[in-house]
């Protein structure tokens, strides 16, 4: 018998279905610095990728057809999704159109531009302001993820906060693309009348954030931008004129306005920057979609801490849930000891020192704004 000549050899081996590239190989032939061979390996092994492994195909023809039929009913199935998804996509235009007037309603009497009914203001009465004063600033404050972003200075600023509201990007393409947009009284820290923050979406299934823009905040001077820390250097002896200063970043909710720079190519930077980044962007949506989701919607419920107490209720519940109970009858062999009793109370004595410390440090001893308890009384009531 003829030897089988080299090309035919060739074909055979490609066609080995037990022919594999495992990913020591590829590292083997990264390292032997053949570069075209691994990218040639890739680019193939990347076309595989969703090709059939033959079982369907080895199955008796009953089987098959049995399997093929389900596809037909998957197809009806994503008929129906997309059906339903067009009709939730109709309901919520047809709303939006409801909550409209309800929005605008509730804006104007914050921003007092309408009185609520049954309301009478006596002429010349200057104590009484008009609208809500600081409404917003406090149902953002309100909000526990918010409350530790805000900062006392910032509260100066959010005090000329006068709506925060969502628009749509008119673009088909950028349906699931969004805006938030944050309206300010003249105010002495900066010139922006509005400041918007837009979120660009992508089309995946998953909602990924294809881009971050914002408005540049116009400080009117060093000394009103609340997210530097103005520093002054010591001068020397003799030395005459205005000291120099030094300005460094500080902690603020204003940063939000500067998203985290998104490169157009994610390969060309390192692994561990690329979590950086996926990670400062997660913290970065997760603010806009506490704004979008509580406090436009409700924010009647964030100013007056209604809200907040309803997560708290409902945070207690599911811990009361997941709680075990010791069944009648028995008792519990794992219950401490006196002296582990007193271990715990002398830890828990240091945890309120430390408490105390830290809440001398951030200038805040009483409870979260908007928390109703015992013996505090919700922050719009305080301010009254």
């Amino acid at each position: 018998m003829a030897p089988k000549n080299r090309s035919a050899r060739s074909a055979e081996e490609a066609a080995d279905p037990s022919f594999e590239v495992t990913p020591d190989t590829l590292q083997q032939l990264m390292a032997s610095g053949n570069t075209e061979l691994v990218g040639a390996l890739q680019k193939a092994l990347g076309k595989m990728v969703g090709s059939s492994s033959g079982y369907i195909e080895s199955l008796p023809e009953a089987v098959q057809r049995r399997i093929e039929y389900l596809g037909d009913i998957d197809e009806q199935r994503s008929d129906l999704e997309a059906e339903f998804d067009a009709k939730v996509k109709q309901l919520e235009e047809e709303y939006s159109e409801k909550y409209a007037p309800l929005d605008k309603e509730l804006r104007d009497i914050v921003n007092g531009v309408t009185e609520a009914p049954g309301v009478v203001t006596e002429e010349g009465a200057d104590n009484v302001p008009k609208g809500i004063p600081d409404f917003w600033m406090i149902a953002l404050r309100n909000e526990p993820h918010l409350e530790t972003l805000i900062t006392e200075r910032d509260v100066e600023v959010l005090s000329y906060l006068t709506d925060i509201h969502e628009e749509s990007l008119s673009e088909e393409e950028e349906e699931e693309s969004f805006t938030l947009v944050f309206k300010f009284a003249e105010n002495p820290f900066f010139k922006n009348e509005t400041l918007s923050k837009t979120y660009f979406m992508g089309d995946d299934e998953d909602l990924v954030i294809r881009d971050i823009k914002a408005t540049p905040i116009e400080w009117k001077s060093a000394s009103k931008n609340v997210t530097v820390k103005v520093l002054k250097k010591k001068m020397r002896p003799g030395q005459k004129g205005t000291p120099p200063t030094k300005q460094t970043p500080t902690e603020s909710f204003f940063n939000w306005f500067t998203p985290p720079p998104i490169p157009e190519n994610e390969e060309e930077i390192e692994e561990e920057e690329l979590e950086g980044l996926q990670a400062a962007m997660e913290d970065d949506y997760e603010v806009a979609e506490i704004i979008r989701e509580k406090i436009i919607d409700h924010p009647y419920l964030w100013f007056t801490g209604e809200a907040l107490q309803d997560d708290e209720s409902s945070e207690e519940d599911y811990d009361s849930e997941d709680d075990g109970a010791t069944p009648p009858g028995e008792t519990d062999d794992e219950s401490p000891s006196d002296d582990e009793d007193d271990s715990e109370d002398d830890d828990s004595e240091g945890e309120g020192e430390e408490e105390t410390k830290r809440s001398k440090s951030t200038g805040k001893t009483g409870p979260k704004a908007g928390a109703v308890d015992s013996q505090a009384q919700p922050q719009e009531c305080r301010q009254q």
